[in-house]
């Protein structure tokens, strides 16, 4: 974390998702605001909201970053302690975008959403490229920004659950095997913890 100087949070430059507003499509709000969020100068002060907006990750990702000491340097009032309000610097978001850099393997996995430590996990939502029929194409957190330009002129984002998003039709069965084998891996762990503490409850009550 560094001493930034504290400055109004951008939501003060009326830059609101709610606002934007494209009849049919309202996906592409997400889309605007990141093309409005890449314009702006370095010295800009974000909220957590936007900063993850911009990063394509999601909100609980960030805090998860941050408690675990890794993602974009940021800013937070001493004085306030832990509910005190946490703000990014524009240039700090681009620099840590740009590089890419991750403080380990494990958080190199959960920046491309293809680590699921929990149950909840599987049920927080995060963004996929839809097409217009319905199938889902990818994670859109995966890619390079080329690619997300690319992809964005296509398709439409959408935030579900990876319980969801399995549930759904895809249109890149090699995105969804990724995303299967992570799932599953998860799904088999658990029903093994959950069968070694039914197991040990029998032996007690035996």
């Amino acid at each position: 974390m560094t001493d930034l100087a504290m400055a109004a949070p951008v939501s003060a430059l009326s830059i609101d998702p709610a606002t934007i507003q494209i009849p049919g499509l309202p996906s592409l709000q997400e889309i605007l605001l990141l093309d409005a969020l890449g314009r702006m100068p370095d010295e800009s002060i974000l909220e957590p909201a936007l900063a993850a907006l911009y990063l394509r990750v999601s909100e609980q990702t960030l805090a998860r970053l941050r408690s675990e000491g890794g993602g974009p340097d940021y800013s937070q009032p001493k004085e306030g302690g832990r509910n005190a309000k946490v703000s990014y610097r524009m240039e700090e978001l681009r620099r840590w975008h740009r590089s890419g850099k991750v403080s380990s393997t494990m958080e190199a996995a959960k920046s491309r959403s293809l680590c699921f430590s929990s149950l909840m996990d599987l049920a927080t939502p995060q963004p996929f490229w839809q097409s217009p029929s319905g199938q889902l194409n990818s994670p859109a957190l995966l890619g390079s920004a080329s690619c997300f330009d690319e992809k964005s002129a296509v398709f439409e984002i959408v935030w579900l659950s990876v319980i969801e998003a399995m549930g759904m039709p895809w249109s890149d069965t090699k995105a969804r095997v990724l995303f299967q084998d992570a799932y599953s891996q998860l799904l088999r762990d658990e029903a093994g913890r959950s069968r070694a503490i039914q197991e040990e409850f029998e032996l007690l009550t035996d």
